[in-house]
């Protein structure tokens, strides 16, 4: 049977680690999904710095208030991590600035973007940006939204390590290293490369420019 990685999944995991009865009287299932929102939360920003890729949605439309001096995210979230903003679905990027800098074409401020100098800008069908918005809190209602699922065995190491270290009375060792060699693989098994450099090699060489190169290199001085 498929694992489903959903809310009521990691929490039987969590519990299964910490070697918790199903019913416990010390910790509640809503202390358990608070834990596993923190996680979340935690394993985010550690995505968005690596593999920003896989939180990405969909593009979304900046909307303005004043005239296009600034454009504001959808519900005015703060997205993490990197964003793309482009002119229009199927306009160029446009490139991020400082307010004294001109020669770029927006500043991020949080859950907006402003023109350079405080000058309006007006576009035709956009802008639109491309971030990865903040989780929601986890509960048995609310899915977990870390993807790739199968990468949600983070969370419940986590959970486990930081419910370990609740008053300090419990060692979140075991939990850690859990969590390590799933995000970085174990050093002791060949070729485990962990969640992190599987996903890190899925996107490779995005973005890159390809150049041809002769079939016959040996032809080719050391300049081309």
């Amino acid at each position: 049977m498929a694992v489903s990685w959903a809310s009521a999944d990691l929490l039987r995991r969590c519990k299964f680690f910490a070697l918790r009865p199903e019913t416990d009287a010390e910790t509640s299932d809503t202390q358990w999904y608070d834990l596993l929102s923190l996680a979340q939360e935690h394993w985010y920003g550690i995505f968005s710095s690596h593999i920003p890729e896989v939180l990405y949605g969909a593009p979304a439309q900046l909307t303005t208030a004043d005239s296009g001096k600034t454009y504001t995210f959808p519900s005015s979230i703060h997205p993490i991590g990197p964003v793309e903003v482009r002119e229009a679905l199927d306009r160029q990027l446009l490139i991020p600035s400082t307010d004294w800098d001109a020669r770029g074409d927006y500043i991020h401020e949080g859950d907006l973007i402003r023109m350079p100098n405080n000058e309006e800008r007006i576009f035709t069908d956009g802008p639109f940006a491309r971030f990865i918005t903040p989780p929601d809190v986890i509960s048995a209602s609310v899915e977990p939204t870390l993807n790739p699922p199968r990468a949600r065995i983070l969370l419940v190491h986590r959970a486990g390590a930081m419910w370990a270290q609740r008053g300090g009375i419990r060692d979140p060792g075991a939990a850690e290293e859990l969590e390590q060699k799933a995000w970085t693989g174990d050093p002791a098994v060949e070729g485990d490369v962990g969640i992190m450099g599987d996903l890190k090699r899925q996107f490779f060489g995005s973005s890159m420019i390809s150049s041809p190169v002769s079939t016959r290199p040996w032809t080719r001085g050391p300049f081309g």
